[in-house]
């Protein structure tokens, strides 16, 4: 009796069918991974925007309800803010919740100026790890009958 003479070709065959399919679902896959990962990366920016957006918004509705007393307005609310110069920071930790500056994630400062009884307040959160502005919003503010 003779043997089958091309009985390996055909196991052979479904070898590299087999190869052929786990090649495609790893470059799917490693694709598929990168994706998430934008997206996951995506989602925490426009977190970290959306967060920067809103506090720098309270701040600023904060000083429009009384301008002719900013400061006092502002430390009632934030007692840990820091004064430098003309400049006022508040410092965020990772959770958005007021902390000292050795503490912080984020940096709110507030940099006054005053021309012609308008108080100019130019306002910047800053991702501190990041050196990043995560948002910027300058506020104009007229106190009638300043002296």
């Amino acid at each position: 009796m003779k043997a089958p003479k091309h009985k390996h070709s055909r196991y052979s065959l479904i070898l590299m069918e087999l190869m052929a399919a786990i090649l495609f679902f790893s470059l799917a896959s490693a694709v598929c991974i990168q994706l998430f990962a934008k997206a996951h990366i995506m989602s925490r920016d426009a977190s970290m925007e959306s967060s920067a957006v809103i506090h720098v918004q309270t701040v600023a509705e904060l000083m429009l309800a009384d301008g002719a007393h900013i400061s006092d307005n502002l430390k009632a609310h934030y007692p840990q803010m820091s004064v430098k110069d003309n400049t006022r920071s508040i410092y965020f930790n990772k959770d958005w919740d007021e902390c000292a500056e050795k503490d912080a994630a984020y940096r709110l400062d507030i940099a006054e100026s005053d021309k012609s009884g308008i108080k100019k307040e130019a306002m910047s959160m800053n991702y501190i790890a990041g050196n990043a502005e995560l948002y910027k919003l300058d506020v104009d503010i007229h106190v009638p009958n300043r002296r």
